[in-house]
């Protein structure tokens, strides 16, 4: 895609730089229009330059959707962006489809919106696109693990994962063993378990309670709740296209971009340069 070229204000007044270049001085990235190993290499490497110096970051995502595995390696380096204190701003607008909309997700809590009249998506026919797992044959195996660590981020950025959810959760006597020998270290699992006559109950909301405590391992909560949530494969092909308004509910977004008149927000100034 050509991009054009700006012309540039402040110490080098009268210079040109391409689009890409303008944005990433002020800490401004964008992603679309398909998502593919290249474009992906290229966001990572943008990021990984802002990463060495302070500042936030905010990720503009205009996509319908693509490679799971490029989609993942920048979902991936946002949550790293994030554990490094800088924090990722990311906004949709036009569209976020698929894995796209995993990406907007990512976005630090509080810090992920989405313009007026943006659509996102969290449905791509999982097991229909050749770009969207990067092989037409590729192994089943794989695509199942692939969208198993959807599900898992998905269940960690979203509220989607309460949709329909279970407030107690039983397990059978052979069930509950094997959770206690997966996770021999939690000491506390033991102890919310209601057992009676064989079966053991747990309460999906003293799970979230003893999660954000760290009271128990993100795994086993997770895993835990995702018990809870079976339906959210399901729930991946009702949610095919939503309103910002209704992404907002669903735990996608924490907001709207505010504008009457549909401006976008302003970008920061670029830091000036230091002459030698």
């Amino acid at each position: 895609m050509a991009l054009p070229y700006v012309l540039t204000a402040g110490p080098k007044s009268g210079s040109y730089v391409d689009l890409a270049t303008y944005l990433l001085e002020r800490r401004t990235l964008f992603v679309g229009p398909e998502l593919t190993a290249a474009s992906a290499s290229e966001v990572t490497m943008q990021m990984l330059a802002l990463l060495q110096a302070d500042g936030e970051i905010s990720v503009y995502i205009n996509c319908y959707g693509g490679s799971v595995p490029a989609g993942l390696a920048i979902a991936d380096m946002i949550d790293y962006a994030n554990s490094q204190d800088r924090p990722v701003h990311t906004y949709c607008i036009g569209e976020c489809i698929g894995v796209a909309a995993v990406i907007l997700a990512s976005g630090a809590k509080g810090k992920r919106k989405a313009f007026p009249s943006a659509r996102i998506s969290l449905f791509q026919e999982w097991f229909g696109v050749e770009s969207m797992w990067g092989a037409t044959n590729q192994d089943q195996g794989e695509r199942k693990r692939l969208l198993a660590i959807i599900r898992a981020r998905l269940l960690h950025h979203t509220q989607i994962g309460t949709w329909g959810e279970e407030e107690k959760i039983l397990y059978d006597e052979e069930a509950w063993e094997g959770l206690l020998a997966r996770f021999p270290l939690e000491a506390a699992l033991p102890e919310l378990a209601v057992e009676s006559e064989g079966r053991y109950a747990l309460d999906t909301a003293r799970i979230r309670e003893c999660l954000e405590r760290r009271e128990l391992g993100d795994k086993v909560a997770h895993e835990i709740l995702a018990r809870a949530s079976s339906r959210l494969e399901s729930w991946l092909e009702v949610l095919e296209f939503l309103s910002p308004v209704q992404a907002l509910r669903a735990g996608i977004i924490d907001g709207l971009v505010e504008s009457s008149a549909g401006e976008a927000p302003p970008l920061p100034e670029a830091e000036p340069e230091v002459e030698p």
